[in-house]
């Protein structure tokens, strides 16, 4: 006659097994096979009360910005798969103006990482090819105007590009975090619900051979989350940038 905790060892098995089939599930949906990521960082200059003149006689604080670009995915992407008309495009607002770069940096000077700037708010870049990890890094000066001069807020650049085979574009650093909790959040409720099961099992001293079982099962699912989260920092920056040209530092 089956007993009940019998029937709980079951169960705490299947779900065990549940648990690592979803959670591997989420893990390849994290980490595509193919992406491009992208990261933002603007700074004020450094020298204090440092300002431009725009064209439209306005004086504006100097900022300066950051944009990372990188290979997130596991797939090697070429630049023949940049169908947008400027490859990747980096684009200020309108009332903004670029006094200063593109200043290139890549991984490799192999990745033929090529910024010119197409007017006084947007620049052009593409490359040759990028292996898993390989990226570039544009950085531009540029005016906008602000209200509040000592206390200024900044629209930060924007980043865009058509790419074969990845119909959501370039991911933005802080989409792909929210991906990446949105998956360590299922995998935490899974074993949380696993670790239940087997504290349900000892409490009532059921068969220690059940309880064997879903250790183990909760053990994979602990090296899976750690190969998670590996990839999940190998992947959200790009290798060293080793290659670096100043592409134009003059207004065009």
């Amino acid at each position: 006659m089956t007993s009940l905790g019998d029937v709980l060892g079951i169960v705490g098995l299947l779900v065990g097994v549940a648990s690592n089939g979803v959670s591997y599930y989420l893990y390849v949906r994290t980490f595509a096979n193919k992406g491009i990521s992208s990261y933002i960082r603007s700074t004020a200059s450094i020298e204090p009360f440092d300002a431009r003149t725009l064209s439209s006689g306005v004086l504006a604080p100097l900022r300066y910005a950051d944009c990372t670009v990188w290979n997130s995915g596991r797939q090697t992407i070429f630049g023949s798969e940049l169908k947008s008309e400027n490859g990747i495009e980096i684009s200020l607002s309108e009332d903004a103006e670029i006094f200063k770069g593109p200043i290139v940096q890549a991984s490799l000077r192999e990745n033929a990482v090529e910024a010119r700037r197409l007017s006084l708010t947007r620049v052009s870049c593409r490359f040759d090819y990028l292996d898993p990890g390989q990226g570039f890094m544009i950085t531009i000066a540029y005016a906008i105007p602000t209200p509040d001069f000592y206390e200024p807020k900044f629209e930060v650049p924007k980043i865009a590009a058509v790419v074969v085979g990845m119909p959501q574009g370039i991911t933005p650093l802080t989409r792909r975090v929210q991906i990446i909790r949105r998956f360590y959040e299922s995998y935490g409720s899974l074993g949380a619900l696993s670790l239940l099961f087997l504290l349900i099992q000892i409490f009532f001293r059921f068969q220690f051979g059940y309880a064997l079982i879903v250790d183990a099962a909760i053990l994979l699912m602990v090296v899976i989350g750690g190969m998670g989260i590996y990839n999940a920092m190998r992947s959200r920056r790009p290798l060293w940038f080793l290659y670096y040209t100043d592409s134009t530092s003059v207004r065009p």
